[in-house]
């Protein structure tokens, strides 16, 4: 591995990059993590982690002195190399010598330059503004000066020119009072506004004062996590808010621990068995804790009971609470003596309670109920350490954990909050069992707000690792499938619904990683990062357009965009790096399957669509969209999907006519692709490849999310469109369009009677 000399002069209050390279002769390189420590300090400080070539960061706002730089190099095998090395950066020229200088640039402009002082921070955003309040925009540190060239200055009029500092309270802002002698018109602001989309420096995507995080790594997920949890053996005991259970031959019993959440008798309890490898389930009731089991031999299975006061929304199957996926197959397990592991994962704080009716939890905005800002929430690792009777949650906050609350209990307050049986902290100790899910609150003061934050509903199968639905159908991303249960209630119900797809892989562990795909959210969607509470998108653009404006909110578009390939209809977002790595793909990404990988896509669509070179980009922008992009993950399904009349008939169908021969069911990611994607089984119903359906060849499109895709487009009143070029209006029109290599399969639909056509369309209607 080798630590790269940083390139050209390196002066105080400027920037340099610093770049290494690492390979691994016996497997792969994880990551590479920059340490560095500025003049006169002996503290290290991360750089953050680089996952991917090129390996480089940029250190922005230098101190003159010497700096240390150490990159240590993680790879697959968790093993570790080091490289380190010392640079001097050099007193800056300070121009003038002034605090404050106006540097005429036309008859009407001029360049405003305020000298950096020592007190200042180093980090954050400022704001030139041209006169107090008026036209506000961000500055650019040049040689250790804060600049920002201003427009239309008018002949013999007095301004006051400010300097918003961040952190400084606006009594403190430096400000300076000159009388300009030139000419032009006035152009008013409002004290905050981004550059123009047409700048060409792009000084409008300015994402840095939006970002908060300390680029801890925590645990990985779990490594090569079985697909279900071994039977245990009969007899154990439940525990006090859990459950056990004895398989002997085709007979099931049942026992209630003393005080588990449940309702009257046996509490609705079902018992749902496959013996055809998960593709379909039977289900019987469990009567007096006792049921005649349908399936033999080696299978999987799952439970569900009612809670006794559904109160989360108006979706009756969110009543269910669910078990994990066991298994048949193997030899038993004995419930206090499984083998322990750790599970991580993580992600950022949110304003409100889950499910709230007061504010937003899902949305990645500024908070709604007040003035509190995205930047404030923190960002933070989370992992459960399980062990049999002992199953221990961990926290990486900046700030102190209040509560951890579980097993929901009543139906909460008129604002959505839940109230639970147990609060813990951190927990869970011996209370659950071993199966079981814990559906669990955090609330905690942590970042930058002093407000109480919470995370939003987590779910921790025991025995198994993180994860919620033991019917493996629902998890289109498997266990990286977030649930999302929204409120449908309140002022904020709609933006809550729009983010049912902006959430990342719960499989991710990096903070930075969580911290970039907040930055990307709204370089993607076109939010300004700087407008405090901003709730619009598409305000910024980078072009001649937003990403968000084509790809409705992560998913497919409504409109038909005009390419030089022809029309097309813009494909959903998410979950497209789940797809890079799975096995044995063939196909990319891109209608027909071209970009072979997101980041090459991310780079295509900027060029092609948006008519912007890539490389022109500033910082980090091109890295924190394709970042955003490839963490994006697919919500579980409607948990009520298989309770709908039709599906579980059209599930059988879909298979048996042959769209699952294109339109495969299960997936599985590769076994050596980033810790966060890797050994995960998936159900995006494609096998990426690409046929030709009588009109070109085309990438076979995952059917995963189009049932909340659905949903979200009528929600917001938008066009449902189908096929490549958005030419079908119906899925009945899409079926029919499906000739060349689908021809046959077209043929078996249409041999089917109108029911069982009906059946088909209800099922892929719930993906």
């Amino acid at each position: 591995m080798t630590l790269a000399e940083p390139a050209g002069d390196l002066v105080a209050g400027g920037s340099m990059t610093v770049s290494a390279m690492a390979d691994d002769v016996d497997g792969n390189v994880s990551y590479l993590e920059l340490f560095y420590s500025e003049p006169g300090s002996g503290n290290e400080v991360s750089a953050g982690m680089v996952s991917n070539t090129p390996y480089s960061w940029t250190l922005e706002s230098l101190l003159e002195g010497t700096y240390g730089l150490r990159v240590v190099a993680t790879d697959d095998d968790n093993d570790t190399a080091e490289n380190s090395r010392f640079v001097d950066v050099v007193a800056a020229d300070s121009g003038s010598g002034d605090d404050f200088a106006v540097i005429a640039t036309g008859a009407n402009s001029a360049i405003f330059s305020f000298k950096a002082q020592p007190e200042w921070p180093t980090g954050g955003t400022f704001y030139s503004c041209k006169d107090l309040e008026v036209d506000c925009y961000p500055a650019a540190l040049l040689d250790g000066r804060w600049d920002r060239e201003h427009n239309n200055l008018s002949n013999g009029q007095t301004y006051t020119a400010q300097l918003k500092v961040p952190g400084m309270s606006a009594d403190n802002f430096p400000r300076y009072t000159f009388a300009w002698d030139g000419n032009g018109a006035g152009n008013p602001g409002d004290g905050g506004n981004p550059d123009e989309p047409g700048d060409p420096d792009f000084a409008h995507l300015d994402w840095t004062s939006n970002s908060l995080t300390n680029g801890r790594v925590g645990p990985a997920p779990r490594a090569n996590p079985p697909a279900a949890l071994r039977t245990p053996i009969n007899g154990a005991a439940p525990t006090s808010h859990g459950f056990a259970f004895d398989i002997n031959g085709n007979q099931l019993s049942w026992r209630w621990g003393p005080q588990i959440v449940k309702g009257g008798g046996d509490s609705g309890l079902e018992m749902h068995c496959s013996d055809d490898g998960n593709m379909t389930f039977k289900s019987v009731a469990v009567s007096g804790g006792s049921a005649a089991i349908p399936c033999s031999g080696d299978y999987n299975y799952f439970f569900r009971y009612l809670h006794p006061s559904h109160s989360l929304n108006n979706n009756p199957a969110h009543q269910w609470i669910w078990t994990g996926l066991f298994t048949t197959a193997g030899s038993r397990v004995d419930p206090n003596n499984y083998p322990s592991f750790t599970d991580g994962s993580a992600n950022w704080m949110r304003f409100r309670h889950p499910v709230s009716h007061d504010g937003t939890t899902a949305a990645i905005l500024d908070a709604q109920h007040n003035n509190d800002l995205l930047r404030n929430l923190d960002r933070y690792n989370i992992w459960v350490d399980d062990s049999p009777g002992n199953v221990q949650i961990g926290f990486d906050v900046d700030g102190n954990v209040i509560r951890n609350e579980s097993m929901r209990n009543t139906a909460g307050g008129p604002n959505g909050q839940q109230f639970f049986a147990l609060t813990q902290n951190p927990g869970f100790g011996n209370v659950f069992s071993y199966g079981q899910v814990i559906q669990f609150e955090v609330s905690a003061v942590a970042g930058n707000t002093g407000a109480q934050t919470y995370n939003d509903f987590s779910y921790y199968t025991v025995g198994l690792g993180w994860g919620n639905y033991g019917d493996p159908r629902l998890n289109p991303a498997g266990k990286a499938s977030t649930t999302m249960i929204l409120s449908d209630n309140g002022t904020y119900s709609h933006l809550e619904y729009n983010a049912i797809f902006t959430q990342p892989v719960t499989t991710v562990h990096s903070e930075d990683m969580v911290d970039d795909f907040l930055l990307g959210h709204h370089l993607f969607h076109g939010i300004d990062p700087n407008k405090q509470g901003s709730t619009d998108f598409d305000e910024v653009k980078i072009g001649d357009r937003s990403c968000g404006d084509c790809h409705f909110r992560d998913g497919r578009g409504s409109e038909i965009i005009q390419t030089a390939k022809g029309p097309r209809l813009p494909p959903p977002t998410y979950g497209v790096k789940l797809l890079e790595v799975i096995e044995g793909r063939e196909a990319g990404f891109s209608w027909d399957g071209s970009a072979n990988t997101v980041a090459e896509q991310v780079r295509n669509a900027l060029v092609l669509d948006h008519g912007v070179d890539p490389d022109a980009l500033p910082g980090r922008v091109l890295e924190l969209l394709t970042t955003y992009t490839e963490v994006l993950t697919v919500p579980a399904r409607n948990p009520g999907s298989y309770d709908l009349p039709g599906v579980a008939e059209g599930d059988v169908l879909f298979n048996d006519i042959g769209c699952a021969g294109c339109h495969t069911p299960v997936q599985k990611t590769r076994s050596d692709a980033p810790t966060h994607l890797r050994d995960l089984t998936l159900r995006p119903y494609t096998d990426m490849k690409t046929w030709d359906l009588g009109e070109g060849d085309f990438r076979t499109p995952p059917l995963w999310g189009l049932g909340h895709n659905i949903r979200m487009l009528e929600k917001n009143s938008r066009a449902l469109l189908y096929m490549h070029d958005g030419g079908s209006t119906s899925l009945e029109d899409a079926i029919q369009r499906h000739g060349g290599d689908a021809a046959g399969v077209r043929s078996n639909y249409n041999s089917l009677s109108g029911s069982q056509q009906d059946a088909v369309k209800a099922f892929v209607e719930t993906l």
